[in-house]
């Protein structure tokens, strides 16, 4: 009987896996076949225009070349004379140039190609939101604030003709000058008002405030620009709380610190972890000059307008159930991603999606919440997950099986003792 044993077990072992992949002969194969196979589109497809998106593109990253700015990525779609075209709205962290825009569709076999073509944004489209928020604690900072506003005036004669700018101060208390507005002259205007005439400073508090007023307006790309000296007196906002709040919005801090004299140079290390906590940018003002570096004065706003518009329009009027995009740039780099296509009735407009982020540094972020989506969506990936899983499980189980049946077998077959060996001297006796 111990020597069947470890037949029997290679046996039961052997029936565990092939009834494993049964159950994913079972399964997985129907609902693979089914997420591959598209519905045939309606023989008479609604008309709509340009303008109104009726096919929803949800972005999955693939991969991003070192060197290649951070990326984000807001994808839709719509029917051209019932042909589906992709339109995906691109912001670079800073410029690059696209060479070549290729948008085909995943899993054709032969390959199916797009025609694809990528614009770049000029200053004078970008429909980006500014809120200016501008310390105005401590009345010994008045000549500072004088050199402030003096660049900030030149600054926002720069602006694009769509962007919009909100201008307020604050100390412990918020006030906003001017709101929203796309008029450069109405916002410089406000800034003949700006007196150093606070106390306590709190940053965190106002900041989270002018969060909330940056996520209330309709703006493609939403920035809290922060002109302080650092000092924060909150008490019960934390730096990290701002931090969150603005992800949570989708709005960038770019900082600008003054430092009065080498003794403050320190706090401006708050305004330093704001910006890179939000993917945003910090600038340190000489602390001589009491001047904003000629190149944030002059390219501020054009510096958050690079990226563009890739289009690209299908051959025929099936829909497919995904396409690859890749974008070349020059010296061998590139990005690749792909969208996930789903028709929508014109009753039913496409959910709001908020933009992927694509980062060199980090192109692939493993949290919990993004490992679920990826394994649940599509479903069979879960299902062939879970029965790769059980194979697995079921090969460690053999194998343990089979070691203790081995080592049970060998101990049984203990060698007999050898007899006393008597010497003759001991017979003799």
């Amino acid at each position: 009987m111990t020597r069947k044993l470890p037949s029997i077990v290679s046996k039961a072992g052997t029936s565990l896996a092939l009834g494993l992949l049964l159950v994913s002969a079972v399964f997985v194969a129907p609902v693979a076949a089914q997420q591959q196979q598209q519905p045939a589109p309606p023989t008479s497809p609604p008309q709509t225009t340009a303008e109104t998106p009726t096919i929803t593109a949800k972005v999955e990253p693939q991969q991003i070349s070192p060197n290649v700015p951070k990326t984000e990525i807001l994808c839709s779609g719509v029917r051209r004379e019932q042909r589906p075209v992709l339109r995906c709205q691109m912001r670079f962290d800073s410029q690059i140039e696209v060479v070549n825009a290729r948008v085909s569709e995943r899993g054709a076999n032969p390959p199916v190609e797009w025609t694809a073509s990528f614009r770049p944004t000029s200053v004078a489209e970008d429909d980006s939101a500014f809120f200016f928020l501008i310390d105005r604690t401590d009345t010994r900072r008045a000549a500072t604030l004088r050199r402030l506003t003096q660049d900030l005036t030149e600054m926002l004669g720069r602006k694009g003709a769509q962007q919009q700018v909100a201008i307020a101060t604050y100390s412990a208390s918020l006030d906003v000058l001017a709101n929203f507005t796309r008029e450069s002259r109405e916002a410089t205007q406000v800034l003949s008002r700006v007196r150093a005439d606070g106390v306590a400073s709190e940053v965190f508090r106002l900041s989270i405030d002018a969060i909330r007023r940056l996520d209330s307006v309709q703006a493609g790309s939403k920035f809290l620009v922060i002109m302080s000296d650092g000092r924060a007196d909150d008490t019960v906002i934390k730096l990290e709380d701002v931090a969150e709040a603005a992800r949570k919005a989708n709005v960038r801090i770019i900082t600008i610190g003054y430092a009065e004299s080498e003794a403050g140079r320190p706090d401006l290390q708050r305004l330093r972890v704001l910006a890179l906590q939000t993917s945003g940018l910090f600038v340190e003002v000489p602390i001589r000059s009491k001047q904003i570096p000629q190149d944030v004065r002059q390219n501020l706003f054009q510096r958050f307008t690079a990226g563009g518009v890739l289009e690209a329009e299908a051959p025929g009027t099936k829909l497919p159930g995904a396409v690859e995009v890749i974008l070349s740039y020059p010296n061998d780099r590139s990005l690749s991603f792909a969208a996930v296509l789903t028709d929508t009735q014109p009753s039913q407009p496409p959910a709001e999606q908020k933009p992927m982020v694509m980062n060199p540094d980090q192109a692939f972020e493993f949290t919990v919440e993004g490992v679920i989506n990826w394994l649940f969506d599509p479903p069979w990936r879960a299902l062939a997950a879970a029965t790769v899983l059980s194979i697995l499980i079921g090969g460690l189980i053999l194998a343990f099986a089979r070691r203790s049946a081995r080592r049970k077998a060998a101990a049984k077959k203990v060698a007999a003792p050898r007899p006393l060996e008597v010497s003759p001297l001991a017979q003799s006796v």
